[in-house]
């Protein structure tokens, strides 16, 4: 089409009218609310110079305790170095360990009681504690994260139904989006998408756009060959039938004139306007429902059953963490290196949960993984602390019986 078309012309007409018609609507509104966006305005500068006061106060404080600030740093991320110790101590601590023990047991056999209920001591406590709460905390933030499934909406979910009504009595929606890899949900949406369309045609049609005594209805099989949507008169006799398509390609329309010519198509929003500039919209019938309109609905239904990665943390699960670090005792330095270690084993955890459950498509996997991690690390914490008690234990024999060897050679 040219510029001086008569329908390029009236199309530029009206374009031009209704946006005139929309600055006047908004200008009007603007004024009608003047008062309410001048109130709105001071409010709005007021809460600005309040919030510019408390971030000076914020900066305040914090120069104020830089110091301290600046050690329980320094502490967390000493508590993230030792937390990535604990991680490996499961795979490499036992040999050392064992040689560990070889050495203390050629040593003073006098030690061996005292050095058993030691051990028990190290192995229990507050390492304990703190690994179940942990787990607990792990758990819970796993679950808030993954265990809130998408509900899918109900003309998607009956477009389903009807479209694959074998599948739907044995798998759901989001359970046949899973099973199913890239190329086959292609066809899988597609063939929702059509029954959609043909629902929503149904409902238009039959929500006053019929004469009086005249209902659309759906053939009852999704594979119905010829036709889609039927109509009935009022004498309950069937006395027109539709193809519906759910395309925007007009090839795709055409083909479907060309299998069954007695029969007309109504079809999308976007292939009835192409059909008609062309000048080929005989048999056909465009509604005013759009393809990517169609497309959105049911691949944003789709996507929304996937599972998707989180890595940010719980923000309330670090504030508990961090509250039961820093009100326990110990210098600030101490607690926060204790806030550090626990912080990064409950987000390594975390990570490790939120893996499995994308990799498997399957949320509930995120809490044994995560808990399972979080008791892993407990362990290896207490195995390093094993370790480093079996070895201070060591040296210290080590030292007893050099002084006991020199007093030997000088008696």
């Amino acid at each position: 089409m040219t510029p001086s078309d008569p329908t390029t012309r009236a199309l530029a007409y009206w374009l031009f009218t209704r946006a005139v018609k929309t600055v006047g609507w908004c200008g009007r509104k603007a004024w009608e609310h003047r008062e309410e966006i001048s109130q709105a305005t001071r409010v709005a500068a007021k809460v600005g110079v309040a919030a510019g006061r408390v971030a000076a106060k914020g900066a305040r404080v914090v120069y104020e305790h830089r110091e301290q600030i600046a050690q329980a740093t320094g502490g967390a991320l000493r508590g993230g170095a030792t937390a990535a110790r604990h991680c490996a101590a499961p795979f490499s601590a036992r040999k050392q360990i064992d040689a560990e023990y070889q050495a203390v047991r050629q040593q003073v056999n006098a030690y061996k009681r005292l050095t058993d209920r030691r051990y028990e001591a190290i192995a229990t406590g507050r390492a304990k504690r703190e690994t179940l709460l942990d787990a607990l905390l792990v758990g819970g933030q796993t679950l808030a994260a993954y265990g809130q499934g998408v509900a899918v909406s109900p003309a998607v979910r009956r477009a389903y139904e009807m479209a694959y009504p074998g599948l739907a009595k044995v798998h759901g929606f989001a359970d046949q989006a899973h099973r199913l890899d890239a190329d086959q949900l292609t066809g899988f949406a597609s063939g929702v998408k059509g029954k959609l369309f043909e629902l929503k045609l149904v409902q238009q049609l039959n929500d006053g756009h019929l004469p009086d005594g005249y209902r659309a209805f759906l053939a009852e099989s999704a594979t119905q060959p010829g036709w889609d949507i039927g109509f009935h008169g009022p004498d309950a006799k069937v006395v027109e039938v539709l193809q519906a398509k759910a395309t925007d390609s007009v090839n795709y329309v055409r083909e479907a004139l060309v299998r069954y010519p007695n029969i007309d198509v109504i079809t999308t929003k976007e292939v009835g306007a192409q059909l008609a500039m062309q000048g080929l919209s005989e048999h056909v019938i465009g509604s005013d429902i759009s393809d990517a309109a169609l497309e959105h609905v049911v691949h944003s239904a789709i996507e929304a059953q996937t599972i998707h990665m989180h890595y940010m943390p719980s923000l309330l699960v670090l504030g508990l963490i961090a509250y039961m670090s820093f009100k326990g005792r110990g210098s600030l330095a101490e607690q926060g290196r204790v806030f550090g270690e626990r912080a990064t084993k409950n987000y390594v955890a975390y990570l490790v949960g939120g893996g499995a459950a994308v990799l498997t498509q399957t949320w509930w996997m995120a809490i044994p993984a995560g808990v399972g991690t979080r008791v892993l690390m407990g362990s290896g914490a207490r195995m390093a602390k094993h370790l480093q008690a079996l070895r201070e234990l060591r040296e210290a024999n080590d030292r007893v019986l050099q002084r006991m060897q020199g007093a030997w050679a000088m008696g």
